[in-house]
């Protein structure tokens, strides 16, 4: 038809079908097997970047994670290779290293705390227990102290006693020698008179 609608006249096209639909099936199979094929490939490569790269991070992260919480008890996987997972486990290694000399160290300090505290324990203890026996002692020895002036008193009253008695013996004898001056003067005045009368 041309513009206005009319038929100007009939072109006729001729194909062979059968060709043409070989060529389409045969660019279906290959684009199949291309397909196919990049699937394959894509599911290797994914498979190689999880086993190469994904589940080591993945292990990487639970061992930090652990070491975060404080078990320094676990080996750290991974450092044997030479990219930049082994990279990561070799630092994870030296954070390892570091939380086990810090924990050693809190524990020495811990134990060195303790041991302090035990030995002032103990000089406490023995101060106060010296203090009780000063204290004891100060007493046992005031009381000993009191005992013995009381003693010393004693001793004092029975020497002035003493010596009351020795002064009243003392002058007692001389009285006493006084008179036996006087008998014997008395004795030798009676001899005297005896022998005067005698020689009368």
């Amino acid at each position: 038809p041309d513009y206005s609608g009319r038929t100007v006249g009939v072109v006729e096209i001729q194909v062979e079908i059968n060709g043409y639909l070989a060529r389409l099936a045969d660019a279906r199979l290959l684009a199949a097997l291309v397909t196919g094929l990049a699937l394959l490939m894509g599911l290797g490569f994914t498979l190689l970047v999880y086993r190469t790269v994904v589940r080591p991070l993945v292990a990487i992260t639970g061992t930090m994670e652990s070491l975060a919480a404080g078990n320094t008890g676990l080996s750290i996987p991974y450092q044997h290779r030479t990219d930049e997972i082994g990279q990561m486990a070799a630092a994870l290694n030296v954070f390892k290293a570091n939380s086990e000399e810090r924990e050693r160290m809190a524990a020495q300090q811990v134990r060195e705390a303790e041991s302090k505290l035990a030995r002032q324990s103990v000089l406490d203890r023995s101060a106060v227990t010296f203090s009780q026996d000063v204290h004891t002692l100060v007493e046992e020895v005031s009381h000993a102290v009191h005992d013995m002036s009381a003693a010393a008193a004693s001793l004092l009253r029975v020497a002035e006693i003493t010596s009351q008695y020795s002064g009243n013996v003392a002058a007692a004898a001389n009285q006493a020698t006084a008179n036996v001056d006087t008998v014997a003067q008395a004795v030798e005045r009676m001899a005297s008179a005896f022998d005067e009368i005698g020689r009368q």
